[in-house]
C-alpha cells in the first residue's frame, strides 16, 4: 500500500487574526490540564486564601457601615530620626446625624 505526496494545498477554512493565533494553541493545553483531578483540586485550594481574606473584609466594611460609632487606630511610620506614632480617628454617622430637622 503506497503512501502518495499530497503535496501542498491551500487553506480554505475561516481565517483567525494574527492577534487570537496563540489562543489556539493556549486551549488545547488549558483543556488537556484540566483534565487532571489534582490539578483542578490545586487551584481550589490556591483560590480559598483569596476568598477568606475577601469574605472577612467584606464583613468588617459591613460592620462599620451598619453600627454608628467610633473608630480609632494607631500607625507608626519611620520618619528619618525614629518611628512616630500617629493616631487617626474615623467617625461613622449615621442617616438621622444629616437630617436638619
Amino acid at each position: 500500500m503506497p503512501i502518495h505526496d499530497l503535496g501542498y494545498r491551500a487553506w480554505r477554512g475561516r481565517l483567525v487574526p494574527q492577534i487570537g493565533r496563540f489562543w489556539v494553541i493556549s486551549q488545547a493545553g488549558i483543556r488537556l490540564a484540566w483534565r487532571n483531578m489534582w490539578l483542578r483540586r490545586m487551584l481550589l485550594l490556591s483560590w480559598l486564601p483569596v476568598i477568606h481574606v475577601g469574605a472577612l473584609l467584606f464583613v468588617y466594611e459591613q460592620m462599620l457601615a451598619n453600627e454608628p460609632g467610633r473608630f480609632v487606630g494607631r500607625n507608626a511610620q519611620y520618619s528619618g530620626g525614629g518611628f512616630s506614632d500617629q493616631h487617626f480617628e474615623v467617625l461613622s454617622l449615621s442617616e438621622a446625624d444629616f437630617d436638619d430637622s
